[in-house]
């Protein structure tokens, strides 16, 4: 099988990209995986890398092109991008691809007026856009059930992320690892700190944050990069995003990597992690407040034996399940598919 890898921005074949968001780690992951499947044509880059591919590909008609796949990028595609599907359906090749944010339908991130005025003019080309994925492709996966109701998608259409087990050797000395932004609950963490620290417990906080501005108490260790070397130091990984209407749709990447680092983790109940944690038990769950969840984090650090079973837990379900190369089988067998349709 032959299939057209379409990864705009997140991806490129004259520049290296480092793995530090999540649209790059699921392109690379994706990649990598469909290519031990499969033959791939990576359409990639900016719009001077992309355009030279089209004209590669239409050259030859698409010969032998069995399936296209493609990564949404969170900006909006340019004309030539939009010609350039049209093309590929033109020519009858199976389409699918996966449509990871839907932000634009939210103008609670909008503060001030210019942004307003600026969220107004994506949410129109998006909308757009969104209309035109649609139109032409044969599948359209999703992130989470929530987020395919509220985008009026097929809700068992999903391709949620997934992990890939590291086999990294733990440091003896327990640490914590956070990592996102202060907008994530982090006030919620910062409070849960100090009541740890005035009930004795010193626990080194690893957090990777690009840009903060918060007085960093002296037990937390800020990193702008989240590497395999800080992995080795930490033992447990806090995700403590509220159950926002935006939040209750998504499936975070960072829950996937925590697990395939063998960590348990303490969040709030966010629908994609309740059925995750009811199928394969890797959570703990706060209420929300900093209170339960300095709570949750003592327990953890007090209570090894759930530590190692949740850890095992975690690096079972990525083992035997909840993988990139299951995600590229569901790309690859829903393509035959579409394709024997055709």
């Amino acid at each position: 099988m032959k299939i057209i890898f379409y990864a705009p921005y997140n991806m490129s074949e004259n520049q290296e990209f480092s793995l530090d968001r999540a649209p790059r780690i699921r392109c690379y992951n994706i990649y990598k995986y469909l290519r031990k499947k499969c033959e791939v044509v990576l359409v990639c880059g900016d719009a001077k890398e992309r355009k030279k591919k089209y004209k590669i590909l239409l050259k030859s008609n698409l010969k032998g092109i069995d399936g296209f796949y493609m990564e949404r990028p969170n900006c909006s595609l340019k004309y030539f991008d939009i010609d350039f599907l049209k093309k590929i359906n033109e020519y009858k090749v199976p389409m699918s691809m996966f449509y990871r944010d839907i932000h634009w339908k939210f103008p609670v991130f909008s503060k001030t007026v210019y942004q307003r005025i600026k969220f107004r003019r994506k949410f129109n080309k998006s909308t757009k856009q969104f209309q035109f994925y649609k139109n032409y492709f044969d599948h359209i996966y999703s992130p989470t059930k929530e987020f395919a109701e509220f985008a009026k998608l097929d809700p068992k259409c999903l391709l949620p992320p997934a992990g890939e087990i590291t086999n990294l050797s733990k440091e003896k000395n327990i640490g914590i690892l956070f990592s996102g932004s202060q907008k994530s609950g982090f006030d919620k963490l910062l409070i849960a700190n100090e009541l740890l620290l005035k009930k004795g417990y010193d626990i080194p906080f690893y957090i990777i944050m690009r840009n903060f501005n918060f007085t960093k108490p002296s037990n937390f260790k800020v990193y702008h990069v989240l590497t395999d070397k800080i992995f080795k130091k930490v033992h447990i990984g806090i995700i403590p995003l509220n159950p926002t209407d935006y939040y209750k749709m998504a499936f975070s990447l960072k829950f996937m990597q925590y697990l395939s680092n063998g960590l348990p983790v303490i969040c709030q109940q966010l629908p994609a992690f309740v059925r995750f944690n009811d199928q394969y038990n890797v959570c703990k769950f706060f209420d929300g407040t900093s209170e339960d969840l300095a709570k949750k984090i003592e327990y953890l650090v007090q209570n090894k034996i759930t530590r190692i079973e949740l850890s095992k837990n975690a690096m079972e379900a990525i083992k035997n399940r909840e993988n990139w190369q299951q995600r590229v089988d569901t790309i690859i067998n829903d393509l035959s598919i579409i394709n024997k349709g055709k």
